[in-house]
């Protein structure tokens, strides 16, 4: 297998990670992404 073609399937794998929330720190004390995009859009609004 080329090195192109085994970038292409890392690139696949950590894509598909990503989207089953595969990826980060998994720490207990994050918060949860709606929260980080509620107070994005009402940081970006004025309203905070």
């Amino acid at each position: 297998m080329a090195a192109e073609e085994k970038l292409d399937l890392v690139k696949q794998s950590v894509l598909q990670k990503a989207f089953r929330g595969e990826l980060g720190t998994n720490d207990p004390n994050d918060g949860h992404a709606m929260e980080l995009v509620k107070e994005a859009l009402l940081s970006s609004s004025g309203q905070r």
